[in-house]
């Protein structure tokens, strides 16, 4: 199984991140599934842009921001015990709405009635359906009674980890399904392995989902 790294935004590396177009790039990796998670620096970058684009006026300010928060990659409305660092949905969408105020030239009623309905959108989508419907599977097939006797490395959270990688704000819904596929394939009986260590798999499980949560 193999996880996809984590890497930074070559957005660092680009001169005037003042500019439009750096902080527009910038931002605009939210809305695509990248084979790679947002670490702490790259998530306050992204962060940062969208603050600047708050600064700025102008319809096409607006109209890139409630692109943005249609396509999001990096969100979902699955709702379980914690909260994700980054709310991004709402966070784009405040700064839309900071923009509109200011660009009277706008379709105010317009927008504001798109931002509205983007705010409201609770439905889950088919992969955030599946997303559950594989986490439920891996719970069922994990001894979690045998993982809450564990003392070391916080193996004994291994459903409250579970439930924070599937609403984190770092990986995309993609790269989450796809990580609990690859779970679910490792605790199926599908799943061949010498038969010595087969009784050591439903302890793997939780010390990967650490693992990933430390990437």
């Amino acid at each position: 199984m193999k996880l996809h790294s984590i890497q930074l935004s070559d957005n660092h590396n680009q001169k005037g991140f003042g500019s439009t177009r750096v902080l527009k790039n910038t931002v605009n990796q939210l809305a695509h599934n990248n084979k790679y998670s947002l670490n702490e620096p790259n998530s306050r970058f992204i962060k940062n842009s969208i603050a600047e684009l708050g600064n700025s006026t102008g319809k096409k300010v607006v109209e890139f921001l409630v692109s943005v928060a249609e396509k999001l990659k990096y969100s979902t409305n699955i709702k379980l015990t914690d909260n994700p660092i980054n709310d991004w949905k709402t966070i784009i969408l405040d700064t839309a709405e900071k923009v509109l105020l200011k660009t009277p030239s706008a379709d105010y009623k317009g927008f504001s009635e798109k931002i509205q309905k983007l705010r409201e959108n609770k439905d889950l989508n088919k992969t955030e359906k599946e997303i559950l419907n594989l986490r439920d599977n891996l719970i069922e097939a994990v001894n979690i009674r045998q993982i809450k006797k564990e003392t070391v490395g916080g193996i004994k959270d291994f459903k409250r980890n579970l439930d924070y990688f599937i609403v984190s704000s770092e990986t995309t819904l993609e790269h989450k399904k796809y990580v609990l596929e690859r779970l679910n394939y490792l605790m199926s009986d599908d799943y061949k392995i010498n038969e010595q260590l087969k009784a050591q798999i439903k302890n793997i499980c939780p010390i990967l989902i650490k693992g990933a949560l430390i990437c």
